[in-house]
């Protein structure tokens, strides 16, 4: 009976051990924190208008930068192996197929594919506020586990820049991995995962968007197999003058480019031109669309056109941005949106563009902080393994008592 009290008391204090340590870990990450003033947001201005379709290339390269495979010794969630989802993607005719693993460039295709472009996804945390990195130098592994205010979302950002990656807002929606407001105060980024299988982010697009932050869509997959519901169905289409890695990235950074969403795998429309004349915007697709909508400030429909290929709305004092869906039964045509400018300014400020502002004092208070909570886990940790000490009084008094087997 001793023995199993001896055995549950050990088992408790090595979970109550491990439970003090992950604290311990997780704590530590947060002494990397930088605390940012971020600037009041405020939404587009000036007298010009940036449209990305303006002037396109005549090549149209499908692309999905969002799959997972096995990895990690199937410790993250994916079905297949590199190779196979890579050439389920060739086989349904995309021109780029890239396999996004966690913390992990996949190498498949490097040696053969004039387009192939290196990804990984970003991010352990919990609540999955996590950013898709293309084309990078090297991998950051700068995270944090559990809480991120929006400057620990900031800082993962900037360590990611630091390896000279392409840093794609990931699924914003999802888990509620990221707030509105989040949204509407972080910079440095390059795109948005608008359009995902699992979900569609865009009131967190509208959010940047509504406050000066001009960054493109992506449109992926998220695949984890090679399943019909989960491959082949959310689908980035580029427009760009060659087939070229650089000429397709720089293509898609300037927003030249449109996102496509089905429900079975099929587009029913194609996106063929918008243009910007005088005070209106006219668009055009290649079959009558069910809807076409005109999104704008506050992600608020300006204007509805049903059951036709080709749309005009007249631009008002008050549009600050102007973005357009096309809607059939079974599928989405999504643009990049139009935003004013500031003549002065040259051109539109892209989110990439704007850089946070470091505030120092905080960033130290809240890293004291967090050194003087870590104490309470370490001396936990202490207190239940440091030896025993006997009572020195208790030891003298049995000294005295032992029987004298000598005497002189």
């Amino acid at each position: 009976m001793n023995a199993v009290i001896i055995l549950a008391y050990f088992l408790l204090r090595l979970l109550a051990s491990v439970l003090l340590f992950s604290i311990l870990l997780i704590g530590i990450q947060y002494l990397t924190t930088t605390i940012y003033d971020f600037e009041e947001p405020a939404p587009f201005s000036g007298k010009k208008w940036l449209n990305p379709y303006q002037s396109v290339g005549k090549e149209r390269i499908k692309a999905n930068f969002h799959a997972h495979s096995c990895a990690w010794k199937s410790l993250t969630y994916g079905k297949s192996t590199a190779e196979s989802l890579r050439n389920g993607y060739k086989e349904k005719g995309y021109d780029i197929a890239a396999v996004s693993n966690y913390f992990s460039l996949d190498t498949t295709g490097k040696q053969n594919d004039p387009l192939y472009i290196p990804v990984y996804e970003h991010g352990l945390n919990v609540f999955k506020s996590h950013c898709l990195v293309l084309n990078p130098q090297n991998i950051s592994y700068c995270d944090y586990f559990l809480f991120q205010s929006t400057s620990h979302q900031q800082k993962v950002i900037e360590q990611i820049k630091a390896q000279k990656g392409i840093v794609v807002i990931a699924h914003p929606e999802f888990n509620r991995g990221r707030s509105l407001n989040d949204m509407k105060y972080l910079q440095h980024y390059d795109l948005v995962e608008v359009l995902n299988h699992f979900r569609i982010s865009d009131a967190h697009w509208d959010a940047a968007l509504s406050t000066g932050k001009l960054a493109y869509l992506l449109a992926n997959d998220d695949s984890h197999s090679t399943d019909a519901d989960e491959m082949g169905r959310v689908w980035t289409v580029i427009l760009s003058p060659e087939k070229t890695k650089d000429q397709v990235l720089n293509s898609l950074l300037h927003g030249k480019a449109f996102g496509v969403y089905t429900e079975y795998n099929e587009c029913e429309n194609d996106f063929v031109s918008c243009n910007l004349k005088g005070d209106a915007v006219y668009v055009r697709f290649a079959l009558p669309a069910d809807t076409i909508l005109f999104i704008g400030q506050g992600g608020r429909v300006k204007k509805k056109v049903v059951k036709s290929d080709r749309a005009v709305y007249k631009l008002k004092q008050t549009d600050t941005y102007i973005r357009v869906v096309a809607k059939n039964s079974e599928s989405r045509i999504y643009l990049n949106p139009i935003a004013r400018y500031d003549a002065s300014a040259g051109k539109a400020l892209l989110a990439s563009t704007q850089l946070p502002k470091e505030n120092k004092l905080q960033t130290w208070l809240f890293r004291a902080c967090d050194l003087g909570l870590l104490y309470f886990p370490l001396r936990g940790v202490w207190l239940l393994w440091r030896p025993k000490k006997r009572n020195r009084r208790f030891r003298r008094i049995n000294f005295l008592k032992r029987p004298i087997l000598f005497q002189p």
